[in-house]
């Protein structure tokens, strides 16, 4: 299954959708202020960002793991079924693709890594959304001054 990426900082209006990502507390808040994230008046009618950030890491996902199934029996039985499909298969018998367990879990390793090696081979990297791991989550105001700068 997926691990995890490195912890990075992000950056968010609404403690929802976390859209400036960095590698420092600092580099998240200076791109958030430079954005102008979360501009607002405050109750006295002061111009100011407000915005959160938190330090997360997110789940690293590997093409493998959503290109076959987890189970080798689950992997045969797509291949099964797929054929099936085609009237490739002797209605009178359940399985077209008998080998033993061995060949089997041969032939799923062997899948799971070609998808790692082409993986690794075109450098692709995807994560998830959603974070795996979050910690020091934080609410960032910057006051602004009369000309709309930080103050």
């Amino acid at each position: 299954m997926a691990g995890h990426t490195e912890f990075r900082w992000y950056a968010s209006a609404d403690a929802e959708a976390y859209t400036i990502k960095a590698r420092t507390r600092e580099a998240v808040i200076a791109a958030a202020t430079a954005e102008r994230m979360g501009e607002e008046l405050s109750e006295d009618g002061t111009p100011r960002l407000f915005f959160y950030i938190v330090e997360a890491s997110k789940f690293d996902l590997r093409i493998a793991d959503y290109a076959i199934p987890h189970d080798v029996e689950d992997l045969f039985e797509n291949i099964e079924d797929s054929a099936s499909g085609w009237d490739f298969g002797n209605p009178d018998s359940d399985e077209i693709f008998v080998c033993a367990e061995a060949l089997k879990k041969d032939l799923h390793a062997r899948i799971r890594a070609a998808c790692e090696e082409w993986q690794k081979a075109h450098d692709l990297a995807w994560e998830s959304w959603a974070f795996a791991i979050s910690r020091n989550e934080e609410t960032i105001v910057v006051p602004l001054d009369e000309t709309g700068g930080a103050a």
